[in-house]
């Protein structure tokens, strides 16, 4: 259609391809689901890149504000909202909004730290707080230990924020680590983060 329209204005007319989302939203779950994991794999690797230009608490700052106002417009805050509403169900409005918006600043604080993810590995249990990572004594003495002992140990670690710092303690006292992670949706953030 749009080629015979252009045909009738006569010369100077261009066709301009523009994405039907009529007909995108007509493809499988498989097929939407894909295309944007791949947008927001290719747009979540750019704003890493931009926050390393920045300051490791400007660019935390930063995408923190960013993201209390676009995370409530996607998909995972109304999973949040319910898994608030089910767990507190006397929750007030004005609270869980609260809780979901400072749910969202930590998400985009931790994401924009991706970009200064060496400079929160650099620590050493040899210097307790010197570092962006403070460790206290009885830690710090463990750490040696998994260091002098040559032989395969296994360490079970919580998330420190959104880092597996505790578990780098290994690794920061010179031993080989195997670390278990959740690959991320986008074939292309998982490769480069």
């Amino acid at each position: 259609h749009v080629v015979a329209a252009a045909k009738q204005v006569g010369a100077g007319a261009r066709v301009v391809s523009m994405p039907c989302f009529e007909r995108f939203d007509r493809q499988s779950d498989e097929y939407r689901e894909s295309v944007f994991t791949k947008l927001y794999g290719q747009l979540a690797l750019w704003i890493i890149k931009l926050s390393g230009l920045l300051t490791r608490k400007q660019a935390a700052r930063i995408c923190g504000n960013v993201l209390r106002y676009v995370g409530p417009l996607l998909r995972g805050n109304r999973h949040a909202l319910r898994q608030l509403r089910a767990a507190f169900p006397e929750l007030k409005e004005a609270q869980t909004r609260k809780y979901l918006n400072g749910m969202w600043n930590n998400i985009g604080r931790n994401f924009a730290e991706y970009a200064h993810i060496r400079e929160l590995m650099d620590f050493s249990p040899d210097t307790l707080d010197g570092r962006q990572v403070i460790m206290d004594h009885h830690t710090a003495v463990l750490a040696r230990q998994i260091a002098g002992d040559k032989r395969g140990a296994l360490l079970f670690a919580a998330h420190l924020g959104n880092w597996e710092i505790p578990a780098m303690a290994a690794h920061a006292s010179g031993r080989d680590i195997a670390l278990v992670y959740k690959r991320q949706p986008s074939r292309k953030m998982t490769e480069e983060l």
